[in-house]
C-alpha cells in the first residue's frame, strides 16, 4: 500500500477527528591495520578500495565489528538512537554471534562533517557511516568512486537485502517491508549522482514549512479577508494554500497596519534558507537550474540567456520585497527565523520541519499555525533532513572494510525497519518524518498524530500532505561534484544583494549572478 494512496484517507479522518575502530576477522591473512609510511599507506589504500561487491556467503566470518558513525544530532536524537544502538549490538550477537560496536560521534554541522572527510581520506580518518547531504556524497565520490559504498550491493542480495532478515525488523508476520516500503523520492535521492548505483539511504527526512503566528493572522485577515477572519477552519485552508503574491500581500497588510496587527514585527516574512529559497523559486517558476549534458557534464541551466534573465528579475523582486521591508533571511539577517517568530518580530517562519521545535511558542505566548510554503506556479518543495552514507576506509584491508561496511548496512536497516523508523519521529526527532511507507500506518503514527495539537504533530501532517502529492511534489536537483558549492553560491548571492541594498552599496543583480556562474564552474 503506497502512502501518495492512502495518506489523504488518514489525513482526512484526522483533520475531521481533530577515531576509527580496529575490526578482528577470523582470517588468517586479515592485514596490518597501522599506516608504517607513506607508501604503505598508498598501497594499503589501493587494496581496500578493489573490493565493494563482497556478499556474506563469501566472506570469512567477522567475530569482531566497530563501527564509527558520525552525526549532527543534538542530544534529543542522539538520546533515542542509543537505545537502538544497543538493541542492535544485542541482537547481532544472539543471532550471528558477532561483537558489534557502533561508536556515536557528533562532528558538528553538516559541513563540518563533509569538510573532516575530504580531509580525512588521506588521513585513514573516515567513519564507516556518516550523516551526509547528497551534495556532499557527491564530493566523496569524486576523489575515489570506491570510497563510498554502492549500496546495491546490499540491497539486490539475497541474504541480507531489504526485506531478508526478519530478527532486524525486515518482516513482521506475513509482511515484508522491502524496498518498495521506501517513499520513493526518499530513497530516489540516493540514486541521483552521477555513477550508477545507490550510495546513501534516507534516515529522516523534512521539508521545508511555514510557521505563522495565527494571531497577527487573524488580525490581519479582518482587514484583508473579512469574510474568513473568524472561521479558523477558513483560516487554515486559506493559508495551506497559499501563493508567493498571496503571502506578500499579507505581509503588506500586516506591515502597513503594524501597531494593531503587530507591534514588535521587523520582517512580516523571515526565510532561514537563502539556499533554498534560490531553488525552490527556480522550480517553482519553471526556470532552470542545474542538470547533465549528453557527456553526464555538469551544467548550469539558468546560464543561458533566456533562463539568466528570468533570474535576475526573481532577485530583483526580491531585492524589491527587502526594501520594503517584508522580506529578510537568515543569510542577511544573521540568525535563524524562530528567534524572531518567537520573539513575535516576524509574522512568518519558513524553514525546516526538522527544527519545529525552536518555532514553538514558549508559555502559549500566541497560538501557532503551520502550514506549506506558499509557491509560484506550481508547488514544489525542497527535500531534506537526515541521510546516511557509507565509508570504506582506505586505511584498512578489504576484509575489514568488507565487515565494517556490511554491519553498517545491516544497522542503517534496522534503524529504518518501520516500527523503529515511526518510533525515533515520534519521540526524539523534533520534526522529521518517517521514510518507511508503513511506518506512516503504524498505530503509533497514527495516535501521534490525533494526540494534542503540538508544534511537531502539525508539522507531521503538512509534511503528509506533502508527501500525498505524489514524488513530483519534491525537488531532487542532480548531484556532483561541485553541487553543493553551486547551492551556497545562489543563496549567498541572496544575502550579498541584500545586504548591499541595506547599506546603500552599489552593486548590479547581473554581475552577481555572473559571479555566482564563474565561481561555481571552477568547482565541478
Amino acid at each position: 500500500m503506497k502512502i501518495k494512496n492512502t495518506l489523504p484517507l488518514i489525513l482526512v479522518s484526522m483533520l475531521l477527528g481533530s577515531c576509527s575502530g580496529v575490526t578482528s576477522i577470523d582470517s588468517k591473512d586479515s592485514g596490518n591495520t597501522s599506516i608504517e609510511s607513506n607508501e604503505s599507506t598508498e598501497s594499503k589504500s589501493d587494496e581496500s578500495i578493489n573490493s565493494t561487491t563482497s556478499t556474506t556467503s563469501t566472506q570469512p566470518k567477522p567475530t569482531k565489528v566497530e563501527i564509527d558513525f558520525w552525526h549532527t544530532f543534538g542530544q534529543g536524537i542522539e538520546g533515542g538512537i542509543s537505545p537502538y544502538v544497543e538493541k542492535f549490538q544485542q541482537l547481532v550477537k544472539r543471532n550471528e554471534g558477532v561483537d558489534v560496536t557502533i561508536n556515536l560521534s557528533k562532528e558538528g554541522a553538516y559541513s563540518d562533517i563533509h569538510t573532516k572527510i575530504i580531509n580525512g581520506f588521506g588521513a585513514g580518518n573516515v567513519p564507516t557511516i556518516a550523516v551526509a547531504y547528497p551534495d556532499h556524497v557527491a564530493d566523496y565520490l569524486e576523489i575515489k568512486k570506491e570510497y563510498v559504498q554502492d549500496l546495491d550491493v546490499y540491497i539486490n542480495n539475497d541474504e541480507v537485502g531489504f526485506g531478508k532478515e526478519a530478527y532486524l525488523g525486515d518482516i513482521s508476520g506475513n509482511t515484508v517491508y522491502g524496498e518498495d516500503d521506501f517513499i520513493s523520492v526518499f530513497l530516489d535521492e540516493g540514486k541521483n549522482y552521477n555513477y550508477s548505483g545507490t550510495y546513501s539511504i534516507p534516515f529522516m527526512k523534512s521539508t521545508e514549512v511555514m510557521f505563522y503566528n495565527l494571531n497577527m493572522i487573524r488580525r490581519a485577515l479582518r482587514i484583508h479577508k473579512p469574510e474568513i477572519a473568524n472561521n479558523d477552519l477558513r483560516i487554515k485552508e486559506y493559508m495551506n494554500s497559499l501563493t508567493w503574491n498571496e503571502l506578500f500581500e499579507l505581509a503588506s497588510i500586516i506591515k502597513t497596519h503594524k501597531s494593531d496587527v503587530a507591534p514588535r514585527m521587523e520582517y512580516p516574512v523571515f526565510y532561514d534558507s537563502d539556499g533554498n529559497l534560490f531553488i525552490s523559486q527556480l522550480y517553482q517558476r519553471g526556470i532552470g537550474y542545474s542538470s547533465y549534458d549528453s557527456n553526464r557534464k555538469p551544467v548550469i541551466d539558468f546560464e543561458r540567456q533566456s533562463e539568466f534573465n528570468k533570474v535576475v528579475s526573481f532577485l530583483d523582486e526580491l531585492r524589491y520585497l527587502h526594501s520594503e521591508g517584508l522580506l529578510t533571511t537568515k543569510g542577511t539577517y544573521g540568525q535563524y527565523s524562530s528567534y524572531s517568530f518567537a520573539d513575535e518580530k516576524c509574522a512568518f517562519a519558513i524553514g525546516s520541519s526538522g527544527g519545529a521545535g525552536y518555532n514553538d511558542p514558549q508559555s502559549d505566548a500566541f497560538e501557532l499555525g503551520v502550514a506549506p510554503v506558499p509557491y509560484t506556479n506550481e508547488r514544489k518543495f525542497v527535500t531534506q533532513g537526515v541521510t546516511l552514507t557509507i565509508l570504506r576506509n582506505p586505511k584498512y584491508s578489504n576484509e575489514e572494510n568488507d565487515a565494517k561496511c556490511l554491519y553498517a548496512w545491516k544497522f542503517i536497516k534496522y534503524l529504518t525497519n518501520p516500527d523503529n523508523d515511526a518510533g525515533l519521529c515520534i519521540e526524539d526527532s523534533q520534526g522529521y518524518v518517517p521514510v518507511r511507507e508503513s511506518a506512516y500506518e503504524s498505530d503509533e503514527y497514527i495516535e501521534f498524530l490525533n494526540d494534542d495539537e503540538s508544534v511537531f504533530n502539525l508539522t507531521a501532517k503538512v509534511v503528509m500532505e506533502i508527501n500525498s502529492e505524489g514524488e513530483n511534489a519534491y525537488i531532487n536537483t542532480p548531484v556532483f561534484k561541485g553541487s553543493a558549492y553551486l547551492r551556497e553560491q545562489c543563496g549567498s548571492a541572496i544575502a550579498r544583494l541584500l545586504k548591499a541594498d541595506e547599506t546603500g552599496e552599489v552593486i548590479t543583480t547581473t554581475g552577481v549572478l555572473n559571479d555566482v556562474i564563474s565561481n561555481s564552474k571552477a568547482h565541478f
